[in-house]
């Protein structure tokens, strides 16, 4: 038994991507899957560790990004590639770009759009990094309103 409704969060990166790998795998014949980049409001901390940490800095976190009608349209194309790069039949795609608090934007749009699964990448961030950026991940887990399948890193 698959899923016919899934919210796969994309952030730019090749984990994310991953992500929707296992999506397509969860998904029954006939889903829909939500493809959502949120292009984060809150984007100092986020900008400052990863540089400094040396992580590659996702194509959301840029800070005149959030509200800038040609980076939501860049994103909207991203996610349109993605979208026909993972094309397969009988799965249908649809793309959002939103501004706005990553977790509570995930949120919001699992219920407006009444996902059965959840699908995010997470990066493994641990110390430092994680008590600076949090972790997205488990922002969502205690309130999401369905299953979140968690993507991890390789090795």
């Amino acid at each position: 038994m698959g899923f016919k409704q899934i919210l796969v969060t994309l952030d730019g990166s090749e984990l994310a991507e991953a992500a929707l790998r296992c999506a397509l795998q969860a998904a029954e014949v006939g889903a829909n899957i939500h493809l959502l980049s949120v292009m984060e409001e809150d984007w100092a901390a986020t900008l400052a560790v990863a540089g400094v940490m040396g992580d590659p800095i996702p194509l959301t976190a840029d800070p005149r990004r959030a509200y800038d009608p040609r980076a939501i349209h860049v994103q909207h194309e991203y996610l349109k590639r993605v979208a026909e790069h993972y094309d397969r039949p009988n799965v249908v795609f649809s793309q959002q770009v939103e501004p706005g608090a990553v977790v509570e934007t995930i949120l919001s749009v699992a219920r407006t759009r009444e996902v059965d699964l959840i699908v995010m990448a997470t990066h493994g961030r641990t110390g430092l990094t994680r008590t600076i950026l949090g972790s997205v991940v488990s922002d969502v887990l205690p309130k999401a309103p369905c299953p979140v399948l968690v993507v991890r890193p390789k090795g």
